[in-house]
């Protein structure tokens, strides 16, 4: 039994390559983390991309979320207390329909061994109308596809990867979650441009 989750839940993030949501702190924190995003936004506006890569390096409360017990205890539950924090993305989606992440697999960017898990932490509603997460349950069992890249487009991906579209294989699974969850993932994931309210959040590998 995991300190968060369960025997099944373990079994079938290896088996789907993701679960999702899990709470991994109160929705008061995740205010707070959000304030400290907007207020640095306000204050660094030509700054902002640089939390694309590594943020914990210019934010400490960026590097706050990665301490966070329930968020560690998570990851444990899921790779073992070996754990090393590659890098961290704190990213705005906006509300302008065109941002959107395609189809792509992490381990195009930065294939790190034995495993490679992100966690995606919502600092705001991620709903189906924000362009929530979406990934391919079962997909990281697969070789790595093809990938291309794209500059210049809306893309929130710094390179603008994307995959060879498999999404007509089988149905998306879509992570549906208020602030302060977060989904776990090792599989090919997609986030679609947000029409109605903007998208923020915070992702570790």
């Amino acid at each position: 039994l995991g300190k968060v989750l369960t025997e099944e839940q373990i079994a079938a993030f290896h088996e789907n390559g993701y679960h999702a949501p899990v709470r991994v702190m109160a929705g008061s924190r995740a205010r707070d983390y959000r304030d400290r995003f907007e207020a640095f936004e306000r204050r660094h506006p030509d700054d902002v991309i640089k939390l694309d890569q590594k943020a914990y390096m210019i934010a400490p409360w960026a590097y706050e979320m990665l301490e966070e017990p329930a968020f560690l205890d998570t990851v444990e539950d899921l790779i073992g207390p070996d754990i090393l924090c590659w890098g961290q993305s704190l990213r705005l989606k906006r509300t302008d329909g065109k941002s959107f992440a395609g189809w792509h697999q992490d381990t195009a960017y930065a294939n790190v061994q034995p495993i490679n898990v992100i966690a995606a932490l919502a600092l705001s509603p991620c709903r189906v109308r924000q362009g929530c997460i979406r990934a391919i349950p079962g997909q990281h069992k697969w070789d790595l596809l093809p990938h291309k890249e794209n500059f210049g487009t809306a893309s929130i991906l710094s390179r603008g990867r994307r995959s060879t579209p498999i999404s007509t294989i089988r149905p998306p699974w879509r992570w549906n979650s208020t602030p302060a969850n977060a989904p776990f993932s090792i599989t090919q994931s997609a986030i679609p441009p947000a029409p109605i309210t903007a998208r923020i959040g915070a992702s570790s590998s």
